[in-house]
């Protein structure tokens, strides 16, 4: 699970992903958006877990970020630490971004740590 506030000058929320599109829609009208916005965008103020951190201050696709989510949902614990292990892991570059954290869930298997 994610956890982020999401800002949208000058409104700011707090929305867990992965979410529902009912959800989703609802923190989009609270951030002042309309909800038939094709690509909805935010900035991410604070993240949780921890190892997303660098997504911080980055304007991103709610609907990426939801998926990201749903992908991390996904994964068994050991999945999930291996995936938290290499986002923490500075030695290594993946590239960050959203799209890299996205494709990173699906190449877990090139990373032994």
């Amino acid at each position: 699970m994610i956890k982020a506030t999401i800002q949208n000058s000058p409104y700011c929320t707090e929305i867990r992903f992965p979410c529902s599109e009912t959800e989703l829609s609802k923190k989009l009208v609270e951030l002042g958006m309309n909800t038939e916005h094709l690509a909805p965008i935010g900035t991410i103020i604070e993240i949780e877990p921890v190892e997303l951190s660098v997504l911080e201050d980055c304007d991103v696709s709610l609907d990426a970020l939801n998926y990201l989510g749903k992908r991390m949902d996904g994964m068994c614990k050991a999945e999930r630490n291996q995936f938290l292990a290499v986002l923490s892991c500075d030695e290594l570059e993946i590239g960050y971004g959203l799209k890299n954290i996205i494709n990173l869930t699906y190449n877990l298997a090139r990373y032994t740590l």
